[in-house]
């Protein structure tokens, strides 16, 4: 009668039991990070889509759209001449993909002979743009459309000025690897 001896301990099957067990809610565990993580990383890269590419190209449609006259037209740059508020003052916007990756907008004030007189502000849309290092124009200027034929793109940017009717402009965004993109058609709306 050894009354401090017990042999009510843990079998060898309840232990393996309970092991299995923990390791199903372990991995539970795990899969439910995993999916955080993911979403986390979908939320991330929709972000950097709405800041980098949606802001700039909602901005570019606004000031591309409202334009009096279009000068120095390439596939990364353009100036615009706007009356943006309609105050009567003129503003000289010209916007230019860099090679540095920034997408850039500079509001120069203008007087009337059309000359730059005040710079206004200067504002960074994109820093992560990859047009330039991907070698696509970032600006494409087409003619009008007419009920007898579909937009023409104009390829000799001397034409631009006088005969662009329609611009569309085609955002590219490397982030993490990964290749963002978006377009934007503008009407304009003053010519």
């Amino acid at each position: 009668m050894d009354r401090w001896r017990d042999d009510s301990g843990f079998t060898l099957t309840e232990l393996i039991v309970a092991l299995g067990l923990l390791l199903i809610v372990l991995g539970m565990a795990y899969l439910g990070l995993q999916v955080v993580y993911k979403s986390s990383q979908v939320s991330e890269i929709q972000s950097v889509q709405a800041r980098e590419i949606g802001a700039t190209l909602t901005f570019l449609e606004e000031i591309a759209s409202q334009n009096l006259s279009i000068e120095a037209p390439t596939a990364y740059s353009v100036q615009f001449l706007t009356d943006r508020n309609n105050d009567d003052i003129r503003e000289r916007h010209i916007i230019s993909a860099n090679a540095d990756k920034t997408v850039v907008d500079q509001i120069w004030l203008v007087n009337n002979l059309g000359q730059n007189t005040t710079l206004r502000s200067t504002y960074t849309w994109s820093r992560n743009n990859a047009n330039r290092a991907l070698g696509v124009p970032l600006f494409h200027y087409y003619r009008s459309a007419t009920t007898t034929s579909a937009a023409v793109e104009i390829t000799n940017m001397a034409d631009v000025p006088a005969k662009a009717g329609k611009l569309v402009i085609d955002m590219r965004v490397n982030y993490q690897g990964k290749a963002l993109r978006d377009t934007r058609e503008v009407m304009f709306r003053n010519r």
